[in-house]
């Protein structure tokens, strides 16, 4: 498990640097001036003077080459140094240091939700099949296949909300409010559901079912029932570990899916993470926040899947018996050193 943990690692560097470089040289590929953005920003709206517009970009260093900026900017970033915000005059380090962490909560939440949903409604459905419980998860799936992620949100905001008043439906406390773990976990509770429900939630449900479904007939499943084991010992030991590996390597290569679509429900309700930072800097055209912002979605992308890897790994002696040919030993026979490796 270290060496292939550890290969797994050495093998998402690489992924990184070619991110990093990609969205740096489309960001300044892209349209649109940042220095006259940030300018007509200053001014209230009026168009800035052309020698101006070219002070700014001298300042900023916007009039080099690409390849000079991005090789400034990755020597700056391995020391730490995410650069400054062009609109707010502001270390990036101190608005990631604001907006991060109410989007990792966010996202960690509608994580969980996903993954001990899919879990219980495809074990229940994958051990039942035929009953009533497993049409009416059936039901459910087809249900949320059909309704657009959206509109599930809209709908949350418009019944909890509006109609019900038992959820609020934007940021993260009330306007004056003092900010306490349980005002917190109340304005969070819908956003993560609406997120939880638009993370391919459905699919999820039914892989878990279809793999509870195949483990439950195999010969060391059907073994372990005739040696007399309870039930429940059963499904605990055998059944659901070894439906896992699907479903975790299927909710680790999707994670970016969770990440935008974090992004989008952060803008819909108003919640003060690092969605609503990147839409402002997209618009105002601020690239040092625009490439934080994309760096760390990328990194934490990479490392959903390298956490998954080694999951599935876990779960999984084939997996790490590829990553354990080591050589022979010299007191053993080659063929015993190798069975003994694996």
């Amino acid at each position: 498990m270290v060496r292939y943990t550890v290969g797994r690692l050495i093998g998402a560097i690489p992924l990184v640097v070619v991110l990093s470089v990609v969205t740096f040289a489309l960001l300044s590929a892209a349209p649109g001036d940042p220095a006259a953005a940030l300018l007509q920003s200053r001014a209230g709206g009026a168009p800035p003077r052309p020698e101006d517009v070219e002070r700014v970009r001298h300042t900023l260093g916007l009039d080099r080459p690409w390849p000079e900026r991005y090789v400034r900017w990755a020597l700056r970033l391995l020391r730490g140094d995410f650069g400054t915000s062009y609109l707010k005059q502001r270390p990036v380090r101190a608005l990631l240091r604001d907006t991060l962490p109410p989007t990792l909560l966010l996202t960690t939440t509608a994580l969980a939700l996903t993954a001990g949903l899919a879990l219980v409604l495809g074990v229940v459905a994958g051990l039942t099949p035929g009953s009533w419980l497993a049409r009416a998860v059936s039901a459910l799936v087809l249900l949320l296949y059909s309704v657009p992620t959206f509109l599930i949100g809209l709908m949350a905001v418009l019944l909890f909300s509006v109609r019900w008043g038992l959820l609020p439906s934007s940021g993260m406390s009330r306007a004056g409010a003092a900010v306490t773990v349980l005002e917190v976990l109340h304005h969070l509770i819908l956003p993560a559901l609406v997120l939880a429900i638009g993370h391919h939630l459905a699919a999820y449900i039914r892989l878990v079912e279809v793999a509870v479904n195949e483990v439950r007939h195999a010969p060391f499943v059907q073994s372990a029932v005739a040696r007399g084991l309870p039930g429940w010992m059963v499904v605990l030991w055998y059944v659901i570990p070894h439906s896992l590996p699907p479903f975790i390597a299927q909710l680790g290569t999707s994670l970016g899916s969770l990440v935008g679509g974090a992004y989008a429900v952060e803008v819909i309700f108003s919640w003060p993470g690092v969605g609503r930072a990147a839409m402002q800097a997209a618009a105002g055209r601020d690239y040092p926040v625009l490439m934080a912002i994309v760096l760390i979605t990328g990194i934490a992308v990479v490392a959903g899947n390298v956490l998954a890897d080694v999951l599935v790994a876990a779960l999984d002696p084939r997996v790490r018996a590829q990553w354990s040919s080591l050589p022979a030993a010299p007191t053993r026979g080659g063929e015993l050193a190798r069975v003994d490796a694996v």
